[in-house]
């Protein structure tokens, strides 16, 4: 077993003391079509992060995202919640299950399309 503390506010109001784990950026800034901007203003948290994740999916790689690459942390865009968004949605509207590799061959032929990698 293990516990987990969720911390969650704004920028503004994170205390200097604070070393998360991971950091979630869920805004739009940075999304295309204004890609060169971050909603941090340094990389103080990234440095103590180890998982940094945007759910911005265009651009692939975010400037939060590369700040957070810069700064050693695992980074995570959000094609993939994407993507399972509308695989659930598809499950629901149609009352069906998709099967697990279904789904996985389905994102690689997604992340393909999209953004031209798998």
């Amino acid at each position: 077993n293990y516990s987990v503390e969720v911390f969650v506010t704004s920028i503004s109001d994170i205390p200097d003391s604070c070393e998360p784990d991971i950091i979630f950026q869920t805004t739009p800034i940075g999304m295309y079509p204004k890609p060169g901007v971050t909603p941090l203003d340094n990389d103080r948290l990234l440095k103590c992060a180890e998982v940094a994740v945007d759910l911005i999916y265009n651009p692939d790689e975010t400037l939060f995202l590369t700040m957070a690459k810069n700064s050693g942390c695992k980074i995570i865009n959000g094609l993939e919640m994407l993507f399972y968004q509308a695989v659930k949605a598809f499950e629901l509207w149609n009352d069906i299950i998709v099967p697990e590799e279904v789904q996985e061959r389905s994102l690689a032929a997604f992340q393909i399309a999209v953004m031209g990698k798998s």
